[in-house]
């Protein structure tokens, strides 16, 4: 946790390389002592920090890995999964597929009662809808989600709708 944390930190610093070094040495760690929830975690948050910097081909990789070792019968980190993989597939270039994946990350979290869950899909959904140049479903729907994730305290989620609710209406 500790090396996953670090590779987050250095990763918000702009320190990328070092970012991944400390990922890599997660991932090789809870490989040998973790469970498959600790590695889909690592491989998690890596995905994210990918995508920050454009890293296109590690984000699609981490997302890859993480599916073959999650369970099926996860359903959480399923859907945290099917939301980090529609994020990547907008990046990619793909925004019906992300749209569609999306949806299935927020049936996911809707099955289990997971508010946070719904409103964080909404996102990948929002970078679907502006990517398909459907800038005003976008904004409202990020509206929609900035608002309910804010009262949820989920402060940092909150705050990544309403930037990309401004870039809706660019």
């Amino acid at each position: 946790a500790a090396l996953r944390d670090l590779g987050s930190g250095l990763g918000a610093l702009g320190r990328y390389a070092e970012a991944i070094e400390c990922f890599d040495r997660a991932m090789a760690l809870v490989k040998r002592h973790g469970g498959a929830f600790s590695l889909a975690n690592v491989l998690g948050r890596l995905v994210i920090l990918a995508l920050r910097h454009g890293d296109h081909s590690t984000a699609r990789s981490a997302v890859d890995e993480a599916v073959k070792a999650l369970s099926s019968e996860d359903l959480y980190g399923t859907a945290w999964l099917l939301y980090l993989e529609a994020r990547i597939t907008v990046a990619e270039g793909r925004p019906e597929e992300a749209l569609r994946l999306a949806a299935r990350a927020g049936s996911g979290f809707m099955r289990l009662g997971d508010q946070r869950g719904q409103n964080v899909a909404k996102i990948a959904e929002g970078e679907a809808l502006i990517a398909l140049g459907r800038r005003d479903d976008a904004a409202s729907l990020l509206d929609e989600a900035a608002a309910a994730l804010a009262d949820l305290g989920a402060d940092l989620m909150a705050e990544q709708a309403r930037q990309l609710r401004s870039r809706a209406k660019e």
